[in-house]
């Protein structure tokens, strides 16, 4: 028996076969747009940028340790210990800087020449002829002739009693002296330019991890 030769599919049929096939093998409908396929490249990571928004931009952007700040959010205070254990170590790194041990002496050495010049030089003359005037109630020529039987008693006594005398005013002087040259240090102490940098690094370093330092809470 002699079987009959089929007929010849059509242009539209083996269109629709091959687009049947294709879309069992990829998983998409063939009649989806050009969109639905998944891209890669440059241009697919532009548009998952675009399409995630700018919200999502600012969850990726952290301040501090990792922790996103909010707009009404107020500001963290550091940790005691980290706060320390930085300015610890800046303040050991900065001291091996050859400029400010310079400027540290020299500030020193200006410092202490200042009090020393205040509390032994100024207050103990002032005391000495202020007292003596209050005493002579604001009279000068009272307060010299006052003093003019002291001073020749002085000049008058023999060389132990005038060593006696000097030592005893010395000691009253270098007393008076001290005692106001410890009060001026403890009003006005003295400010080392290494604590100045420490202060300007940590304020830096704070702002520098979204915290509020703690001398300014």
């Amino acid at each position: 028996m002699i079987e009959k030769p089929r007929p010849a599919m059509s242009q539209i049929e083996e269109t629709e076969t091959m687009s049947e096939t294709s879309s069992q093998l990829t998983g998409f409908a063939p009649g989806a747009g050009a969109g639905t396929y998944p891209q890669s490249g440059p241009a697919s990571r532009a548009q998952a940028a675009q399409a995630s928004g700018p919200g999502s931009a600012k969850a990726r952007t952290v301040s501090g340790k990792g922790t996103p700040r909010q707009p009404g959010e107020r500001p963290r205070v550091p940790d005691s210990t980290d706060y320390h254990n930085e300015r610890r170590r800046y303040l050991a790194r900065v001291r091996r800087s050859p400029g400010l041990r310079q400027r540290y002496i020299r500030k020193l050495l200006a410092y202490l020449l200042l009090r020393g010049a205040w509390s032994f030089g100024f207050f103990p003359v002032v005391l000495a002829f202020w007292i003596p005037l209050l005493l002579a109630e604001f009279n000068p020529v009272v307060m010299v002739q006052s003093l003019l039987p002291h001073l020749e008693a002085f000049v008058m006594s023999n060389p132990e009693v005038q060593a006696r005398t000097i030592s005893m005013l010395v000691s009253g002087w270098l007393s008076v002296g001290l005692f106001f040259f410890l009060f001026d240090v403890l009003i006005n102490p003295f400010q080392s330019p290494f604590q100045k940098e420490a202060d300007i690094h940590m304020r830096a370093w704070s702002q520098s991890q979204g915290l509020v330092p703690p001398d300014e809470m």
